[in-house]
């Protein structure tokens, strides 16, 4: 099975000179997760990947607990969702949960996850240290570097990009986490799923 994780996070206008919401540096190191959004797959009749079910779990942020917004606007996140959200080690917990039950037995540690790029396993990893909570995941796949070699691209392109290479039209609303998730399982179904299948483990070589 592969679960794709997209992570939504505080944020702040960092283009604007003008905007007194702009991202200083000290936001920047701080940034905690507002929402993991993810999507299962499984592999059926031994040649393609399908969609198990998707999940949104919103995470209430204690380092700066008012969503700036800009971060309001970009994700369609409010005040109210992160407000009655669990933090981090709960959200976490749950989180946990509702995908392992749907694995059919094995935990989410055993399991391989990937995310468009490498920021969501870094962001995971940075708030589990601030917490003091163990990393819970197993080994990572980089998709957007997959699809970059695979479409024999010098560089991964944006998940936008991706989806409109594809022909197709992005579905839900972009940077919402299980929204993106989504998305992403789309592009590795029409690109990924057979190096998925036969070359997994050269595939999770890509950090």
């Amino acid at each position: 099975m592969l679960l794709i994780i997209d992570l939504e996070s505080t944020c702040w206008d960092t283009n604007s000179p003008f905007s007194s919401q702009q991202c200083t540096k000290k936001q920047k190191e701080e940034m905690e997760t507002i929402e993991i959004g993810a999507t299962l797959l499984t592999v059926v009749e031994k040649k393609k990947l399908e969609i198990v079910k998707s999940f949104s779990q919103f995470v209430k942020p204690v380092i700066n607990p008012f969503l700036s917004d800009f971060c309001k606007d970009l994700t369609s996140i409010t005040q109210e969702d992160v407000d009655l959200a669990l933090t981090f080690p709960d959200a976490l917990n749950k989180f946990i949960k509702d995908v392992e039950y749907h694995l059919g037995g094995n935990t989410i540690d055993k399991i391989i996850w990937s995310s468009w790029g490498a920021y969501d396993r870094k962001q995971l990893i940075k708030d589990c240290l601030y917490h003091k909570i163990e990393y819970p995941f197993g080994v990572h796949w980089n998709v957007k570097e997959a699809h970059a070699v695979v479409n024999e691209q010098k560089r991964g392109r944006g998940l936008g990009r991706a989806i409109r290479d594809a022909g197709l039209t992005f579905e839900g609303t972009h940077h919402r986490g299980i929204d993106d998730t989504i998305n992403i399982a789309r592009v590795v179904q029409i690109y990924l799923t057979n190096f998925y299948i036969k070359n997994i483990r050269r595939m999770i070589n890509y950090k």
